[in-house]
């Protein structure tokens, strides 16, 4: 009796093994039907949806918001 519980396991295991290897070919075919784009994009110097990068002119001044302090409060114990 203890066989088919073996056997169970085993077909259970192989068809999870069989759904992850459809899933990675599936993916690899997505990646390769993208690398010409992505590589186009780069080629241009564009990164996909990414967003420039700001250029802060020098001497500009950066300021950091925050939280207003409240008097007589103090982080450090």
């Amino acid at each position: 009796m203890g066989d088919n519980t073996e056997m169970g396991t085993l077909a259970v295991t192989e068809e999870l093994h069989a759904k992850q290897q459809e899933a990675a070919r599936k993916e690899a075919e997505r990646a390769a039907r993208k690398a010409p784009q992505d590589a186009a994009a780069d080629a241009k110097g564009e990164a996909g949806n990414q967003r420039p990068k700001r250029v802060r002119p020098p001497g500009a001044v950066v300021l950091q918001v925050g939280r207003p302090s409240v008097p007589g409060s103090s982080r450090a114990t």
